[in-house]
């Protein structure tokens, strides 16, 4: 088998990697196989790295999709939003929503909620587009579960209503995904 005829064969639908280090940042590439040829898909707010940092990835992480959804949505993203404890429910526990994105603003900006609370409780009631979004691996019944229970607690917990509710994932299932979209749930998938 000579080198033209290896590359030609069709051995997979999609196949992702990451270059860079963690100080200078990271870079995706996503190359889809599409019958007779290959698309490569990569964010072009990065610039080009060294190759030797190369790391390849065949599954992509919870923290790579929410670097992804931050940098690929504009407003400001409060991650690990904090909305059920004692104050709803004696006997509750802290729940947490993985990220909550505030349209407030055409840059993208990424804040910790522990410690922009303040912020945070300011610009949540000014009307802004808010979505909620869990963020997992692999779309299944307990993430969708996450998010319907995230909306009731962060609308209880905010006194807000303008609420869209989203599931950020990397490997799919396509009746979770049927089911989603029946509810309004939307679908990020990377």
């Amino acid at each position: 088998m000579n080198q033209k005829e290896k590359y030609n064969k069709q051995y997979f639908k999609r196949f992702s990697f990451k270059i860079g280090n963690s100080f200078d940042g990271f870079q995706i590439f996503e190359i889809f196989n599409k019958e007779k040829e290959f698309e490569v898909v990569y964010d072009h707010y990065f610039t080009s790295r060294s190759n030797k940092n190369e790391i390849i990835k065949t599954k992509l992480s919870e923290k790579d999709l929410l670097r992804l959804y931050c940098l690929e949505h504009r407003g400001t993203s409060f991650t690990e939003v904090s909305v059920g404890n004692k104050t709803i429910a004696k006997n509750s526990t802290d729940r947490r929503i993985d990220i909550v994105r505030i349209g407030n603003d055409i840059y993208k900006w990424h804040r910790q909620y522990g410690k922009n609370k303040e912020y945070f409780q300011g610009i949540v009631k000014h009307g802004y587009e808010i979505e909620l979004v869990e963020n997992k691996t692999k779309l299944n019944r307990a993430v969708i579960g996450q998010i319907l229970v995230g909306e009731y607690l962060f609308k209880k917990k905010f006194n807000v209503e303008n609420v869209s509710l989203a599931v950020l994932y990397h490997i799919g299932d396509e009746l979770l995904e049927m089911f989603c979209k029946d509810k309004g749930i939307k679908l990020i998938h990377y």
